[in-house]
């Protein structure tokens, strides 16, 4: 589990930079509704073009799922639940420990019979 936060950390501060890069020094991404509003529908269109490359219609006979092309969608997806967590003013130790408290709670829900 340690590499997994090392990993997110990673992930986290490299995001950063970038967003630093793109928006300035000075950009504040804590709280800018602007900013969170820009980055929930860049989500999104992430998730409606990740869903074009997989075989959802049922109605359609020739369908094909586009493993790399999906890969590549989530990936830029992460990029904005990343720029997401960033602007709630997470850490991703704390996208970590929320993550696990949550999974504990679907778990019992599911065994709750929620």
């Amino acid at each position: 589990m340690e590499e997994l936060t090392d990993g997110l950390h990673e992930m986290f501060q490299k995001q950063i930079a970038l967003q630093t890069k793109l928006q300035g020094e000075d950009f504040k991404i804590v709280g800018n509704q602007e900013y969170i509003n820009m980055m929930v529908l860049a989500a999104m269109d992430e998730l409606m073009e990740a869903l074009r490359e997989t075989p959802w219609k049922p109605w359609k006979k020739q369908q094909e799922f586009h493993q790399a092309k999906f890969k590549e969608e989530i990936i830029d997806l992460w990029h904005f639940v990343i720029n997401l967590s960033l602007a709630a003013g997470m850490t991703s130790l704390e996208v970590k420990e929320l993550f696990l408290m949550k999974n504990e709670i679907n778990n019992k829900r599911k065994e709750e019979g929620y």
